[in-house]
């Protein structure tokens, strides 16, 4: 039977010993969510001044 992708993961990723291989497989696999996050932290932030605050205020 075939097991879930997130079992799957778990039992052959997270469960191994740590090597060069499996840092950059998770570097490679999660950078893309922390990238996505500071942008969208970034990209809000600047929209927010002052002068907008004041006006909808």
């Amino acid at each position: 039977m075939l097991k879930p992708y997130g079992i799957w993961s778990i039992e052959l990723v997270w469960k191994s010993k740590w090597t060069s291989t499996k840092v950059l497989y998770l570097i490679s696999r999660y950078l893309i969510v922390i990238e996505l996050l500071l942008d969208a932290v970034y990209y809000f932030s600047s929209r927010i001044t002052p002068e907008v605050s004041s006006i909808t205020a």
